[in-house]
């Protein structure tokens, strides 16, 4: 009896209903208040302003303010991520795009940054290559291509990308390597034609935030170049 009492006992045990604990309920995301979204565009704004002027302090600031809008407000991990790449972070911008997406044009080019920044350039080159081949392909995609040719040494690669460019647009941004191209390698007469054309488009001289940064991951010295002025 001693042996069975314990027997029973464990039997009477194991019958007893289990409490099944339920599934802990997903977080929801907080959909943002309209005062944040005016905000966080605010901050993007205002980070990309910081950039623009050279102010990284200012800009980290900024971000830091705006660590908790991000969640929400996808306008702000464009310019966060350029932060993270001009304070030589390009692993943390890295994550931050993949962490939100990099669907968008701007992501995808800055990933490419981030990839020729952390020494992955053939990585960088591929994305540039596949992207590029789309006639969706943003003219920015074929530029920065172009200049990875041009880095190695393939001007005529470069070229042929640039002029794709120019097949139903007349981009300023574009013309303006064509110039530099040329220049490089001393075909004056050529030069010459892409400097006729910015004329005519009265082009002073373009700007692309993303240059800059490219060259420095290229580690390529940026130089001033005299543009021709508009006549």
């Amino acid at each position: 009896m001693r042996i069975i009492t314990p027997l029973l006992q464990s039997i009477r045990r194991s019958m007893r209903p289990v409490q099944v604990e339920a599934p802990p309920t997903p977080t929801v995301p907080t959909v943002p208040t309209d005062e944040e979204r005016r905000r966080a565009t605010a901050l993007a704004d205002a980070i990309d302003a910081a950039l623009d002027r050279g102010q990284l302090a200012q800009a980290e600031r900024l971000a830091i303010s705006a660590d908790r809008l991000i969640a929400h407000a996808p306008r702000l991990v464009e310019p966060i991520a350029r932060l993270r790449l001009a304070q030589g972070e390009p692993m943390l911008a890295l994550d931050l795009l993949e962490q939100y997406g990099v669907s968008r044009e701007g992501r995808r080019l800055l990933r490419v940054l981030c990839l020729l920044q952390l020494g992955r350039r053939d990585d960088a080159h591929s994305e540039l290559l596949r992207w590029s081949r789309r006639s969706s392909a943003p003219l920015s995609a074929r530029r920065l291509l172009a200049l990875l040719e041009w880095s190695t040494g393939d001007d005529q690669s470069a070229m042929q990308l640039l002029l794709r460019n120019l097949r139903h647009l007349e981009d300023p941004t574009t013309l303006s390597y064509l110039l530099a191209l040329s220049m490089s390698g001393e075909r004056n007469e050529l030069a010459e034609r892409w400097a006729q054309r910015i004329r005519q488009e009265q082009i002073s001289r373009p700007h692309d935030p993303n240059l800059t940064l490219l060259l420095d991951a290229l580690d390529q010295h940026v130089t001033e170049l005299n543009w021709p002025t508009a006549s």
